[in-house]
């Protein structure tokens, strides 16, 4: 991306003298609104108000409906700091900073030096009204009596056929400037004018920034990232089956302002970075950890009720039969469930994936936090939407089938044919397969120019199926593993908890660990641009 440039509009208001009995006008003023990226990431609106007729203009500034400063005067900069543009659709909060402070003048009764003003916006509403007339100006007035010194109602600034809005959604450079002519400023009719700024605001609908881009020469990096960012959350290092394609690079400083919210938009995570809760006040994770909940939810069901049956324990084969397990119920019910799982988990990784990353897991959601893909928060409301997701598809289960006497594929064991002991190991064991897996076909980079994101959730879908049959009919009395504690738990809310069900979350914890460790010491980009990865780290820090 090339260096941000901002936007600067030019903003003419033509007819500041009044213009009604037959006065003229004489001189126009000319209000050049400019927004500047500062070194340090802030911005400024500067006001500079010319001409050689009514010169004497009062400035409010209105944000969220609430007027800021009652008064001020011209020629006076003020700064908008943390200001985080939209990338896509990622909404960032705008706070409004006063940064110098305004005295007004002496005959005015509510004489006070006023200090900054620190205010979140979501609007900002700039009105520009004329206060009095000059001197020079009332000398041989036609006028009936003096000029109002303020507007005809405050709540009449909404909705004024004069108001501009500029939707500052992208970084965007604007070459020539825009100039936006607005009628005049008339002390009997219409003693104001409205410019309307808006910063990032809630549910800006992608058209405005395409409407924006259309006024101007966008840069083609810009152009692209707009065009391809429609989701909710389209950058996110953990995206599975997204191979590290949607993310940011961490590197680059223009980025820094959506990386100290949402962390995890790149990978090389620090540490603390990774740890830092501050994610947990931002609503677009919510959204995103609701709609990874109702993934959950589906995918635990569907996938539940194609591999369930009755309560009671299967015999176990038959010694004597030629064919062994492989003609028993005890194989094909694994089989045609994972037939079934391989093919649910492809499409719902292809449904969810855009939205949420497509964990619909919580073994994947803590591997990937453990690696240092996901944050802290996103890993914590993801973890308990999938839990409650699961939850949910329990109840639902038990409601379809009318009773709560049921077992589920990779949910249950005969504590008399096989040891708890037994039952973890194959459960850690089956965990880390579908984690090295999920990692080496949907989460590498490199995978990414082999065949991209377009197959690695199939390919996803395919180890998950694998793994589910392959563990399950080898020892009889056991359903195999289940590689996903949230579908577990939810079967276990539908029927009954078993003493032995928290094999299932200590497994999964103990092989995202091992692998956390094993994808630190060996990362699939180190070296890139001759770097290991623990230099990566140590230089994004720096940002």
């Amino acid at each position: 991306m090339p260096t941000l440039q901002g936007v600067t509009c030019g903003i003419k208001i033509a007819g500041m003298r009044a213009t009604e009995h037959g006065t003229q006008k004489t001189d126009s003023t000319n209000c050049k609104t400019h927004i500047v990226p500062e070194p340090s990431k802030e911005y400024s609106i500067l006001f500079d108000f010319k001409g050689t007729g009514a010169m004497r203009h009062n400035i409010e500034f209105w944000a969220d409906g609430e007027r800021l400063l009652n008064r001020t005067t011209t020629e006076m900069e003020y700064e908008i700091s943390e200001i985080y543009l939209t990338l896509g659709q990622q909404t960032k909060k705008v706070k409004l900073c006063f940064s110098n402070p305004t005295i007004v003048e002496d005959d005015d009764p509510d004489t006070e030096q006023r200090p900054e003003i620190l205010q979140n916006l979501g609007i900002l509403k700039i009105k520009i009204w004329r206060a009095e007339l000059e001197v020079s100006e009332d000398s041989d007035s036609v006028y009936p009596g003096f000029p109002i010194s303020k507007p005809v109602s405050e709540t009449s600034i909404k909705g004024q056929a004069f108001s501009h809005r500029t939707g500052l959604r992208q970084p965007i450079i604007v070459k020539p400037p825009m100039i936006v002519c607005t009628d005049r400023i008339d002390n009997y009719n219409s003693p104001y004018t409205t410019f309307v700024f808006k910063y990032a605001s809630k549910g800006e609908a992608k058209r405005d920034e395409e409407a924006i881009m259309a006024s101007g020469e966008a840069t083609t990096e810009l152009s692209r990232q707009a065009s391809n960012t429609a989701s909710i959350a389209p950058y996110f290092a953990a995206r599975l089956g997204g191979n590290q394609e949607f993310v940011l690079d961490r590197a680059d400083p223009k980025n820094a302002a959506v990386l100290e919210h949402i962390p995890d938009a790149a990978a090389h995570m620090t540490i603390r970075q990774a740890l830092d809760l501050h994610g947990l006040r931002h609503a677009l994770l919510w959204k995103t950890a609701l709609m990874e909940g109702i993934g959950t939810m589906l995918l635990v069901y569907a996938t539940a009720w194609s591999g369930l049956s009755p309560a009671g324990y299967p015999p176990p084969p038959d010694p004597t039969s030629a064919s062994g397990v492989f003609g028993t119920a005890p194989f094909f019910g694994p089989l045609v469930g994972g037939a079934t799982a391989a093919i649910f988990t492809a499409m719902f990784i292809f449904c969810f994936g855009a939205v949420t990353g497509g964990h619909l897991n919580p073994l994947i959601t803590i591997a990937t936090f453990c690696a240092r893909l996901t944050s802290l928060p996103r890993a914590i409301l993801y973890v308990s939407f999938q839990t409650l997701g699961g939850t949910l598809a329990g109840l639902l289960l038990r409601a379809s089938y009318d009773s709560r006497e049921f077992k589920v594929g990779g949910c249950w064991l005969n504590p008399d044919e096989i040891s708890i002991g037994s039952a973890f190991a194959n459960e850690f064991t089956a965990s880390l397969v579908i984690i090295f897996i999920a990692f080496g076909v949907g989460l590498d980079p490199r995978q990414g120019q082999i065949f991209g994101p377009s197959l690695a959730p199939i390919f996803v879908g395919l180890g998950v199926g694998t793994v589910i049959f392959s563990m399950a009919f080898t020892r009889p009395g056991y359903g195999g593993a289940a590689m996903n504690p949230a579908r577990c738990f939810g079967v276990y809310v539908g029927s009954r908890f078993p003493p032995w069900h928290w094999i299932h979350w200590v497994a999964t914890f103990a092989a995202s660990i091992l692998h956390g460790i094993i994808y630190y010491l060996v990362p699939p980009w180190a070296g890139m641009g001759g770097k290991p990865e623990r230099q990566f780290a140590e230089d994004s820090s720096r940002i």
